[in-house]
């Protein structure tokens, strides 16, 4: 993880890690009944959906900073049955009557806490509808729109009610896409491989008296979590080292105008102790330097302190363990450090690279 800082108006610039979602659909249904539909918009010219299918989801390679919060979105897939993910269109149509149930199940059961168990600490997946009124379960046959919650819980079992249609009772129509998301549901997270796990939508068939049975099945992949153990939260922009005058450079190591900056840090663990190394052009007459790359003034460049130690460029700085999982500043010092016999004036303009790692 590198970084830059460039001192006089010396800027820290930051690298910010890119999150490549990876999406595979698969669908392999076999024909078993005809009471389950799904069509992308008329009601009225649906054609026979296949019961039992799955579906195979994939979310690819998933890194979580330290700085995600619990509740947090990682990464998200959105996918609709027919014509993709299509906001207003229909997704879903059953005839049912009314005490019949549709069903959203987690690895073949209810479970109350509304997230499916990835198989890593700290990581679950929920499912939700998203619709063009928003991520929410609509029920437009019964002219009622439940609004259940976001995640998909035991109170996610729909019950069918209203006004019956036709022989087979009520219409229930989901508008949409679906959309599964995965998300932070501890404070720590591990690194490893999820296992295969699965949601499942069927109805309960009480009032055709006959089993339970599946309308379709969505499948993950099993995805490789990386959980960062630490990470830049923030970080002075600018470092100003001011003006100095020739006359307070009087010999080599004469040193004028020590400066302060912070680079904010968030560590997943207070058994963990991160470093930094400052990399740059380092000064020809003073290896603990860094010479004034673009600057105008000479026998003059920068030194960097962490505390009262002066760093040496290239060499890691071990900045002890990380006293909480919270953000923590780390205090560093940049001045001005003569480098020669005499010191002409002019401007000071020096970059530096720095790059976190652990002990």
């Amino acid at each position: 993880m590198n970084k830059k800082i460039t001192m006089d108006n010396a800027v820290i610039g930051k690298t910010v890690a890119g999150l490549l979602l990876v999406g595979g659909l698969m669908a392999a249904p076999s024909a078993m009944a005809d009471v389950c539909y799904s069509d992308s918009s008329e009601v009225s010219a649906l054609t026979a959906f296949s019961w039992g299918g799955t579906t195979v989801l994939d979310f690819g390679s998933v890194s979580v900073s330290p700085t995600v919060q619990v509740g947090d979105v990682i990464a998200t897939i959105d996918y609709g049955y027919v014509g993709g993910a299509d906001p207003t269109g229909f997704i879903t149509f059953c005839d049912y009557r009314p005490s019949d149930l549709l069903i959203f199940s987690i690895n073949g059961k209810n479970n109350a806490s509304g997230f499916l168990d990835t198989g890593i600490d700290g990581l679950g997946i929920r499912m939700t509808n998203t619709s063009a009124s928003g991520p929410t379960w609509i029920l437009d046959g019964a002219s009622t729109t439940y609004n259940s919650a976001y995640d998909i819980t035991a109170a996610a079992t729909l019950s069918i009610d209203g006004v019956a249609t036709s022989g087979y009772g009520l219409s229930v129509d989901m508008l949409g896409y679906w959309r599964f998301e995965l998300v932070k549901t501890a404070d720590t997270v591990s690194s490893g491989a999820s296992d295969t796990s699965t949601f499942t939508l069927w109805t309960d068939g009480i009032e055709f008296n006959l089993p339970s049975l599946t309308i379709w099945t969505w499948s993950f992949s099993p995805f490789t979590v990386t959980a960062e153990a630490c990470s830049i939260n923030g970080y002075d922009t600018s470092v100003d080292l001011g003006t100095a005058t020739t006359p307070s450079f009087t010999a080599v190591g004469a040193t004028a105008n020590s400066t302060d900056f912070t680079i904010n840090m968030i560590c997943s663990s207070t058994g963990i102790s991160p470093t930094l190394t400052f990399s740059g052009t380092v000064d020809d007459d003073v290896s603990a330097v860094f010479a004034n790359d673009s600057g105008t003034a000479t026998g003059v460049g920068v030194q960097l302190l962490y505390g009262n130690t002066a760093i040496t460029p290239d060499t890691a700085v071990s900045l002890g363990m990380a006293p909480s999982t919270s953000a923590t500043d780390y205090a560093f010092k940049a001045r001005l450090y003569q480098t020669a016999g005499a010191v002409t004036a002019g401007s000071v303009d020096t970059s530096v690279i720095f790059t976190m790692g652990y002990e």
